[in-house]
């Protein structure tokens, strides 16, 4: 679903392709009966080489940027992804387990425990050891108020291999949140929480808040519009260190201003569906503070975004 440019390939008659993601699942029916379909709880077991994303820290209208909102910030935690959380490779994949219990014995509130080990850094490409590997460990649940949809996730993770403000690997301990609920027929609210207990991160907390409205409104449903809103604070380590940390030793500090305050995002979009498969989003993205430096200009963006699925 995802093409990757790759640099390097020189020869515009070369064939490139490239194993982004792929595992096996099973599913195990609990209590172990012969007629599967039947079974309300079971365990499954996942392994490959996979997008931790596909399974922690999911949203319904927050969760994928060639659909939703385009800023990585509001696609997931931006402590876990656009922060280096996971050192997933390149292309935000890495070799892995999951293992899950799901209960759903109550069809009105269903339940799913999840833990995951996942290689990082130099092991999420198979270039290093798969020690210190990132785990993470969630609990999600499938809730209705007033007979509309809901999904919440609370979860915690540590990771060894984590990228620090300076460059340098560490470990990162951190807790998060992600929950989506439809409050009305054409209205559905999301929110994300993170914050980090161990590491020195650019940022140590990030919030983000939303909204996404079918166009059964006004007679399109199947157009809709998006609004999201984001912060991101400051972490100490890197207010105290960034006008002077050189990490790569060139003699030029890597950042070259103190860092303060909070990074502000917003993000506005219209989902334009043409028919057919085709559909255009004309966008616009906000943000103040950038980095944290109260002296950098406040950056606007238009964008247009085509996508055409069959």
């Amino acid at each position: 679903s995802i093409a990757y440019e790759v640099g390097g390939v020189s020869d515009p008659g070369s064939s490139l392709g490239i194993l982004a993601q792929g595992w096996y699942q099973l599913d195990i029916p609990l209590p172990r009966m012969r007629n599967t379909p039947l079974a309300t709880q079971h365990a499954r077991i996942t392994v490959g080489k996979i997008d931790p994303f596909g399974f922690f820290d999911g949203n319904a209208i927050a969760d994928d940027e060639t659909t939703r909102f385009q800023n990585n910030a509001f696609v997931h935690n931006p402590l876990l992804d656009s922060g280096g959380g996971t050192a997933a490779d390149r292309y935000g994949f890495a070799p892995g387990a999951i293992f899950q219990y799901v209960d759903e014995a109550n069809k009105t509130a269903s339940w799913t425990y999840s833990l995951g080990i996942f290689g990082a850094g130099q092991g999420a490409n198979f270039s290093g050891s798969q020690g210190k590997p990132l785990v993470i460990a969630q609990v999600e649940t499938n809730q209705r108020i007033a007979y509309l949809p809901g999904t919440y996730r609370l979860y915690a993770w540590t990771n060894g291999r984590a990228s620090g403000y300076d460059g340098i690997a560490q470990r990162q301990q951190g807790v998060g949140l992600s929950a989506n609920q439809q409050v009305m027929d054409d209205l559905s609210l999301f929110a994300r929480w993170g914050h980090l207990t161990q590491g020195q991160p650019r940022f140590d907390s990030a919030l983000t808040l939303g909204a996404e409205w079918t166009g059964n409104r006004w007679g399109r449903s199947a157009d809709a519009l998006g609004v999201a809103w984001g912060r991101l604070h400051t972490a100490k380590a890197f207010a105290a260190g960034s006008a002077t940390v050189d990490a790569d030793g060139d003699g030029v500090a890597d950042w070259g201003y103190s860092a303060s305050g909070a990074e502000t995002l917003a993000e506005l979009y219209y989902r334009w569906n043409l028919g057919g498969g085709m559909q255009l989003t004309p966008s616009l993205q906000y943000i103040r503070r950038p980095g944290g430096n109260a002296d950098a200009a406040t950056i606007r963006v238009f964008g247009l975004r085509a996508k055409w699925a069959f």
